[in-house]
């Protein structure tokens, strides 16, 4: 079943915040707390599915698992894989990080290497990333002097979404 985080994050979709989720996770979690808000994602799992997706300015809700589906035998989940990703995932990332914000929720940066490679390469540092950690610290493997930074045991990203919703901080930083 969803969590809270997940269903913040789909509160988040619904209310027009967060138009594009990138995860690393294979399940259908974030998926499912999309469909309980009424929102119906397009799901882009591969580099395949990438090139046959429409163009981010026409899609209401883009979910793109980065690592795969748990359904696809293509997962990528060694260190090799998590390393590089091919042409398609790289665009498509590198045009994310640099048209939209970023709210990073359970993703510690010291596994998928491709990913914070992608993060790092950004060349603007155009709109917020709000990082929600558990703990003090964004892991080992990623650090930015431009992200906030939140404890998600005290503000399960659940708390944004309240502040969002109310108008309050919905800068995002």
């Amino acid at each position: 079943m969803p969590t809270v985080a997940h269903r913040a994050i789909a509160e988040l979709v619904k209310a027009e915040y967060i138009r594009i989720i990138v995860t690393t996770n294979f399940d259908r979690l974030v998926e499912m707390a999309l469909t309980d808000v009424g929102i119906q994602p397009m799901i882009v799992s591969t580099a395949d599915g990438v090139k046959g997706a429409l163009p981010l300015s026409h899609i209401r809700c883009l979910v793109l698992k980065i690592n795969g589906d748990y359904l696809d035998s293509r997962i990528r989940n060694t260190q090799a894989e998590l390393s590089v990703y091919d042409s398609a995932l790289t665009g498509i990332l590198d045009r994310i990080f640099d048209e939209f914000g970023l709210i990073v929720c359970g993703w510690s940066g010291d596994w998928d290497i491709g990913l914070r490679a992608a993060i790092e390469r950004c060349p603007t540092r155009r709109f917020s990333m709000y990082w929600a950690t558990r703990g003090e610290n964004i892991g080992e493997g990623y650090r930015s002097d431009n992200a906030s930074c939140g404890d998600s045991r005290q503000d399960p990203v659940g708390g944004l979404v309240l502040r969002c919703s109310e108008g309050k901080d919905a800068r995002l930083g």
